[in-house]
């Protein structure tokens, strides 16, 4: 992927590639009981450091885990 950068010190715009990167995500969910769920989600599960967008930093590995009830 291309973007542009302003790193030249005259603000000139500069086109850079940026490395490919493959980026693995991780959802799970169990029905315990009628009306009652368990879910999971793993972002990033690899730790993978990419950008998509020059320079901004992207999230590291985030783990997220929640009941869910159907009234």
């Amino acid at each position: 992927m291309t973007d542009i950068a302003f790193t030249d010190p005259s603000y000139t715009p500069v086109r850079v590639s940026l490395k490919p990167f493959t980026l693995v995500n991780f959802n799970v969910a169990f029905e315990v009981v009628e009306k009652v769920q368990l879910f999971g989600r793993v972002e990033n599960l690899f730790d993978v450091d990419y950008e998509e967008v020059f320079s901004f930093a992207t999230p590291g590995v985030g783990a997220f885990a929640g009941v869910r009830v159907k009234l």
